[in-house]
């Protein structure tokens, strides 16, 4: 654009004849014409700043489209995990060991509106400003009985999820409950043992062997008659 415009200036001055050059070259004339020169010369910035900044939204969204949306499965079969906006999260138990507790640390100002929970038995998919965040689960859960709360204070995603096969799994804690206490009575025992043992293997010190004989001594009983030896008449 530009230099379309200085070249119909320079045009433009060449068709002119010499006194009809002089008197155009005026300092009005200087002056409108850099005044001009100048717009154009904005007006090609702006629009050449505009298509720049198209064509790195097309390249973008074209970038963003061809990136294909992660599947629920991998080609193996089985429940991929992937974390695309890259959110730190930590999965623990409630007190009780009831239920899955599932922490996702999202912005604090981010619109509630820009996350969307899908609820599984074994796994949650969670879309977040576009972005796929995908867990499994150790436990089967119940999806009916799960709540999914927003802290307001730190904006983190707190998912509360009842384990299905609790059954199961509370036979499995009775059973190492169980064993747990069978080791600590199987312990005290073999500590009470080994201390009976130890008793019997101490030589007795001088002072107890006396007092052992005193007490033998206390149990014997001396012979003593009731009458006097001299009234007993001599054997024939």
């Amino acid at each position: 654009m530009l230099k379309l415009a200085v070249e119909e200036s320079l045009e433009k001055k060449r068709t002119m004849d010499p006194e009809e050059y002089k008197q155009s070259y005026t300092k009005e004339s200087r002056v409108e014409a850099y005044e001009q020169l100048q717009r154009q010369k904005e007006e090609s910035e702006a629009k050449s700043k505009e298509n720049s900044m198209f064509s790195d939204f097309r390249e973008f969204d074209e970038s963003f489209k061809k990136k294909p949306i992660p599947s629920v499965y991998t080609p193996q079969g089985d429940i991929r995990q992937c974390n695309e906006g890259r959110y730190e999260f930590q999965f623990s138990e409630s007190d009780d060991g009831t239920c899955i507790l599932l922490e996702m640390k999202l912005p604090r100002f981010m619109d509630t509106s820009l996350v969307n929970v899908d609820l599984h038995p074994l796994y949650v998919r969670l879309d977040i400003k576009g972005k796929i965040t995908q867990l499994k689960f150790e436990d089967e859960i119940h999806v009916d009985q799960s709540k999914v709360q927003r802290s307001q204070t730190t904006g983190a995603l707190l998912l509360t999820m009842p384990k299905a096969n609790l059954s199961e799994i509370q036979l499995k804690k009775d059973k190492l409950k169980r064993k747990a206490e069978d080791k600590k009575v199987e312990a005290k025992i073999q500590a009470l043992e080994k201390v009976q043992q130890e008793a019997k293997q101490v030589p007795l010190e001088p002072m107890e062997i006396r007092e052992a004989q005193a007490r033998k001594e206390e149990k014997r009983v001396d012979f003593i008659p009731d009458f006097d030896v001299d009234e007993v008449p001599p054997l024939e």
